[in-house]
């Protein structure tokens, strides 16, 4: 929701489903960084590698529990 809150946060783990081109992931650490939350790490189901993603996450620890080749 749009009132939501993260009253007292200061760090958190970014988690998403998909690590594709890094768009919606680099929009998400750009509203958390102007909340003045810092993202430790980021953490994602899957990260399809051609696409190179990670590259637009460089400033942020990156794990991803699957690797698609395709």
């Amino acid at each position: 929701p749009r009132d939501a809150r993260l009253n007292g946060v200061q760090r958190v783990v970014l988690i998403d489903d998909v690590l594709a081109t890094g768009g919606t992931a680099s929009a998400a650490l750009d509203l958390l960084s102007q909340a003045g939350i810092s993202v430790v790490h980021a953490l994602f189901l899957l990260e399809i590698l051609p696409l190179a993603g990670r590259e637009k996450l460089s400033n942020v620890p990156t794990s991803s529990l699957f690797e698609a080749p395709w």
